[in-house]
Formats: structure tokens, C-alpha cells, sequence
């Protein structure tokens, strides 16, 4: 038996690398697409 605290928590920390990943994933897309602009 898991408290539901526990639970949150658990979820709260799975949401949070989601979106970290999301955005990390979208600022290197981001990054790379401008040093290709940048060099043509």
C-alpha cells in the first residue's frame, strides 16, 4: 500500500523529466536549426 502523497510525488517527479526532456529535445531542435540557418 502506497500513500497517495507518495504517489503524487512519484508522478509529480515523472511529469517534471517529461517536460525537461520535451524541452530539452525542442531547444537542441531549436539550436541546431538556427546554426544551419545561420551557416547558409
Amino acid at each position: 500500500f502506497v500513500d497517495l502523497d507518495e504517489r503524487l510525488r512519484y508522478y509529480g517527479c515523472m511529469m517534471m523529466i517529461m517536460v525537461m526532456m520535451e524541452v530539452w529535445k525542442f531547444g537542441f531542435e531549436g539550436a541546431t536549426d538556427v546554426i544551419y540557418k545561420h551557416q547558409s
